[in-house]
């Protein structure tokens, strides 16, 4: 393996790892980092000042007017003002996708506050942990997470005023309200129902809407650099840990930049459909900032249900989509079925989880044969460091089973994961990142700042825990990821997207996740565990498995890399960020279902005497 020899040596790998020149125009940096020192809010008046009165959301049904969006906001920034929240507060903002939630944030903005978002279906021992790190002016909270979560609990969060707001209060806003005039009816009358005691210190949306109209105190405040705009909860966040990475206004503003310059064919009034949730980072930069930032119609969508709103993206036919892989497969069989012509889909986004190369090349040429003019992007980024690496259209840029090149700005270094030692390119170790897009930490988390990053030379790198490597030609390569790897009870370290990918290869395969189970507490290693969901019934899935676990090897460099227990279930768990999610996978244990194990010295001390396990002979 080749590396550098002391850290030192970063100025002279610098140009290794850095494909500006290559890939973006010669002054790339000035490009993205122009005006964008400003708040988040100054940056979307200062794109839109001459389109106020085009469409800039959507939101079932009602048109929302880049003029009606800063009145709004204003309007909530003076009541957030009125309720004392000042510059460098924090206010919590549960809430789903709706355009209140826009307003909320940009209010925040406004005013100098931090937005601290969190998704309303966290438990509530978990809003309680975010409240009490956040030292919140302010909870703003969804109407039916407050009263089924919040109400009975109140007494216990040290005080704190709760602004509740209902999902369907912008209707009450439009001149199109009959249109879901029963949808409304529904949510009065499950409201009435409610029991709602006294002396709780919650406040309803309309009053702290008027408390604002009444404020006569100064609202803007000037940008400050050194503030936190927003602070998002990491994907990997789970139980009672809290890690919320803060994130600037230039930072934000940068993303928006970055945008155009990877992606030309963003055009003014292109629709992006807007399911991903504004509490997530793609969905606050991606899908809200750069698409008021970009003149993109932002079409807000409050619940994503992946059978019914695939229907909705066929019969609204965004132009911008972002999906992981499993929204494509979904949304590909239905206009397949439907024969759909897919012209209109001009920027489909792929993230957020592996797909093999093969997979995205067959999706690519049917999603071709329905018309779309453009192929699937695949991109690569992280909450702490947003984008990092993307495709393009430019055929250079474009490599299946790479994760694209480094946005512009981006500095990758692929380190030992040991020693820290800086690697050359076509290396594999651990990805480390400088962007300029980078989070300032986590929120009120120094012992996790101090493990998250790591310096070479005077420049600091976000450690991201991705293996992979970087190719001469700038392309980013994902093999695994470090806190992913199994060991095995005979100490051998197995990544599991090898696995995944080479499963996936089977024409019966519709999806699969491989994670590492215990056989027991008391023994150490785990057991690399495959759980597969079939395209099909199959009558004789043992039949299956077999080939399954014949073909799986073949693309395989060894028997030791390969899952040694396979299973078949329903349908594969994804988390809130449409990642799969490993954690749930991992809660399985032997024994509770019909396991396929292959027959090795390691399965036959560790499966003696457990139910449900099929010992299979694999030649």
């Amino acid at each position: 393996m080749k590396k550098a020899n002391t850290k030192g040596d970063y100025q002279n790998m610098q140009n290794r790892h850095n494909f500006d020149i290559l890939y973006h125009p010669e002054n790339v940096i000035s490009i993205v980092t122009d005006g964008t020192d400003e708040k988040m809010v100054d940056h979307i008046r200062k794109a839109n000042q001459e389109y106020l009165d085009d469409t800039a959301m959507l939101y079932m049904g009602m048109h929302i007017s880049y003029r009606d969006l800063f009145e709004s906001i204003f309007l909530h920034a003076k009541a957030l003002k009125a309720f004392g929240v000042e510059k460098g507060d924090c206010a919590v903002i549960c809430l789903p996708n709706t355009p209140e939630t826009v307003y909320f944030i940009y209010a925040c903005n406004e005013i100098g506050a931090s937005a601290y978002l969190i998704d309303p279906r966290y438990t509530i021992g978990k809003i309680k942990r975010c409240l009490d790190i956040s030292n919140a002016k302010l909870f703003i909270c969804e109407e039916n997470t407050y009263f089924s979560k919040i109400a009975e609990h109140e007494t216990q969060l040290k005080n704190l005023v709760t602004v509740v707001v209902s999902p369907v209060i912008s209707f009450f806003h439009s001149k199109r309200i009959g249109i879901k005039q029963w949808f409304i009816r529904e949510i009065i009358n499950s409201t009435k129902k409610i029991n709602i005691r006294r002396g709780l210190r919650y406040i309803r949306y309309s009053s702290f809407l008027k408390s604002g109209g009444k404020y006569t105190g100064p609202v803007a405040a000037e940008y400050d650099p050194d503030r936190t705009a927003l602070i998002i909860n990491t994907s990997g966040t789970s139980g009672d840990s809290v890690k919320g990475a803060e994130h600037s206004d230039r930072a934000y503003n940068i993303l928006a930049n970055q945008t155009l310059v990877m992606y030309r064919e963003i055009k003014r009034g292109y629709v992006y459909y807007g399911y991903i949730p504004f509490f997530s980072m793609y969905g606050s930069c991606v899908g809200m900032h750069d698409a008021l930032c970009n003149g993109v119609v932002l079409d807000i969508i409050p619940r994503f249900d992946i059978n019914t709103s695939i229907k909705s993206i066929i019969r609204k036919k965004p132009n911008i989509l972002v999906g992981v892989p499993d929204v494509y497969d979904v949304l590909l069989k239905e206009c397949r079925k439907r024969s759909v012509d897919m012209a209109f889909a001009k920027l489909y986004v792929m993230g957020g989880d592996n797909i093999s190369p093969e997979k995205l090349r067959s999706e690519n040429e049917s999603f071709g044969e329905l018309g779309m003019p453009n192929k699937i992007v695949f991109g690569y980024g992280s909450t702490e460091a947003m984008f990092i690496s993307s495709f393009s259209y430019d055929e250079r840029s474009y490599a299946y089973g790479s994760s694209g090149i480094p946005y512009p700005g981006v500095d990758i270094l692929v380190i030992d994961h040991e020693t820290g030692d800086v690697l050359e390119n076509d290396c594999e170790g651990e990805i480390c990142v400088k962007t300029l897009t980078m989070f300032r930490g986590y929120y009120n988390c120094p012992e996790e700042n101090d493990k998250c990053f790591i310096f070479y030379g005077d420049s600091k790198y976000f450690r991201t825990g991705d293996k992979g490597f970087v190719t001469r030609d700038g392309h980013l390569y994902l093999v695994g990821r470090y806190k992913r790897l199994m060991k095995r009870p005979d100490g051998h370290q197995v990544s599991p997207i090898p696995i995944e990918n080479a499963i996936m290869k089977h024409p019966a395969v519709k999806d699969c996740g491989v994670v590492g189970i215990k056989r027991n507490m008391s023994e150490s290693g785990v057991i690399p565990t495959a759980f597969i969901n079939l395209a099909d019934n199959q009558k004789d899935a043992e039949t299956v498995v077999v080939d399954i676990m014949r073909n799986t090897l073949e693309y395989l460099s060894g028997e030791r890399e390969n899952a040694l227990a396979y299973t078949i279930v329903d349908s594969i768990p994804y988390t809130e960020n449409g990642k799969l999610d490993y954690r749930k996978l991992e809660q399985c244990k032997f024994g509770s279902q019909i396991f396929y194990v292959i027959e090795d010295p390691i399965t036959e001390r560790s499966f003696k005497g457990i139910p449900n396990i099929k010992m299979i002979t694999i030649t």
